[in-house]
């Protein structure tokens, strides 16, 4: 239940800032009502190629784990890329993850400034190309991110000589031949948690 495990109103959004690499569309950003005073986790639940923020809410449970556990969920939208809606991650055909790293950042910026977000409980998650883009989050951004859960993922292809120290819950199959799952483990030796 606690997936990641560490662990403006319902459907609200920040309009998509459009930095380069790809157009933007809205976050959706989940506050649920019955938030403490208190600082509170922020999950960054990014979508897969051919999905949408909306689709990736609809389908996930990750508003109603908020409800109950108290977080607030963001789904950051993309609406193209080199490859459909994909994230750039830089594996599978995809370009340069440096211009989407940048506007999720800058989207997790917005919310801190509007919402009273414990800064070290910040995770991001995401399927397939999603779970690229945070893995490639978790490798150039690790001081961002307590903690974050690829699933059926690539690994992101700009490799840091010194991988993630944030905590990773790693989805993956591995007769999946599109992910990098096991490539994710090696990759970050003894951070990850398999499933």
């Amino acid at each position: 239940t606690l997936a990641l495990g560490l662990i403006s109103c319902t459907g609200g959004g920040l309009p998509g800032s459009g930095i380069g690499g790809g157009n933007y569309g809205t976050t959706i950003v989940h506050v649920p009502s019955n938030l403490p005073s208190t600082v509170v986790p922020l999950v960054i639940a990014i979508h897969g190629c051919s999905q949408t923020a909306s689709d990736y809410r609809s389908a996930t449970g990750w508003n109603d784990l908020a409800d109950k556990y108290g977080f607030i969920v963001a789904y950051p939208h993309k609406t193209s890329g080199s490859i459909l809606n994909c994230w750039e991650h830089g594996n599978t055909g995809t370009g340069n993850p440096t211009s989407d790293m940048n506007y999720i950042l800058s989207e997790i910026d917005k919310i801190k400034d509007s919402n009273n977000i414990d800064s070290s409980r910040i995770f991001v998650t995401g399927l397939s190309s999603g779970g690229g883009m945070t893995n490639c989050l978790a490798e150039h951004h690790s001081d961002v991110f307590a903690g974050f859960a690829p699933m059926a993922a690539p690994t992101c292809a700009q490799y840091q000589s010194n991988p993630s120290n944030a905590r990773a819950i790693i989805w993956h199959s591995p007769t999946d031949s599109y992910s990098d799952g096991d490539q994710t483990f090696s990759r970050l030796g003894s951070r990850y948690s398999g499933a």
